[in-house]
């Protein structure tokens, strides 16, 4: 994903709008935190002292915040981007799953609030 966001095609890659950028980041963040909800609990449980220090985060936040920058000027990227990656705790990610039945629901719930945020692509 770090690979791809950085050098890889668009629409997850260079070159394409920043709000599309943004809603396909959310959709493959989504699919691994979906895949990876045990884990991902466990990550959030190894950093609880300082999540904000995790090289992870950090990436994810800074690439969130400069999408979010160039989709909204004016709107708190920073911000933003901390209220975006705090939707994938790893036990919402798998309440969601539990109780909707429905596959991706999560991924679904988090790329329906990107347009929502910064505009409709």
């Amino acid at each position: 994903m770090r690979a791809a966001i950085a050098d890889g095609p668009p629409p997850l890659g260079p070159g394409a709008p920043a709000r599309e950028r943004l809603i396909v980041f959310l959709d493959g963040l989504g699919a691994i935190a979906e895949r990876n909800a045990a884990l991902l609990s466990a990550h959030e449980q190894a950093c609880a002292s300082d999540k904000f220090a995790d090289p992870s985060y950090q990436l994810w936040h800074r690439h969130l915040s400069g999408l979010v920058a160039e989709a909204r000027p004016g709107l708190d990227s920073d911000f933003a981007a901390h209220a975006l990656l705090a939707a994938f705790d790893g036990e919402l990610v798998r309440r969601m799953a539990a109780s909707s039945g429905e596959p991706r629901a999560f991924t679904r719930a988090v790329t329906d609030l990107a347009p929502a945020l910064v505009g409709p692509v």
